[in-house]
């Protein structure tokens, strides 16, 4: 497709299969508002040249197995989502990557933002560079679909993570250089994966505060 593809407020649009075989968007891509509850006619989405959008209050599951390339930002929401998988994705624009339950927005570059939805457990998380990393108010047990991403970022906020247990999935950042924020994950007991976290790293903020489960520090 050249240019855009925007298929927005539908009410009761439940099938986009006809769209099944478009692989490349050059413009924006937007699926919001309808009447979706499956997203497997997109399976077949390799690159999206602009913004991407999916929201759809009826959708449990967004994975987009073929993704490589976002050339702005890619937002999926809906308020029901419990999980998200982009195996390939290696690069999004300068928007960043953002998870919620509802439309706030795009984040700033290089923003990896997974929040408000406590229901949500599971992140194929792709290989990308990020610098920021938000996770605030999700249903996940670790972070291991974090796994993916490596080297040094600048901001990492974990925080109202009920379930969260441990920091698993972090092991391979080497590099923090601005905030630490650990705050009201009551679960979690287990932030050793943070060791690889290289001693000549500057971290210019740092906050541990309402973790119940933590009796150690253990990675610091």
């Amino acid at each position: 497709i050249t240019n855009d593809l925007l298929i927005y407020d539908n009410a009761s649009l439940s099938d986009v299969s006809g769209i099944a075989s478009i692989s490349n968007v050059t413009g924006d891509f937007q699926l919001t508002n309808n009447a979706i509850s499956n997203i497997s006619a997109l399976s077949g989405l390799t690159s999206i040249g602009g913004n991407c959008e999916i929201g759809e209050a009826g959708l449990t599951t967004i994975a987009l197995p073929n993704l490589t390339t976002v050339g702005a930002g890619l937002y999926l929401y809906g308020p029901s989502l419990v999980s998200a998988s982009l195996p390939l994705l290696t690069s999004t624009g300068s928007y960043g990557l953002k998870i919620q339950d509802a439309n706030f927005g795009f984040s700033s570059s290089g923003s990896l933002i997974i929040s408000d939805l406590p229901s949500f457990n599971s992140f194929n998380a792709p290989s990308i560079n990020v610098n920021t990393i938000t996770i605030d108010n999700t249903g996940l047990t670790d972070l291991s679909g974090l796994s993916s991403v490596t080297g040094g970022i600048t901001s990492l906020y974990i925080r109202n993570n009920a379930q969260l247990v441990s920091l698993n999935g972090l092991n391979n950042i080497t590099g923090l250089s601005y905030v630490l924020s650990l705050i009201n994950n009551n679960s979690l007991n287990d932030i050793s994966a943070l060791s690889g976290i290289q001693s000549g790293s500057t971290m210019g903020n740092i906050t541990i505060q309402n973790n119940d489960g933590l009796t150690n520090l253990n990675g610091l």
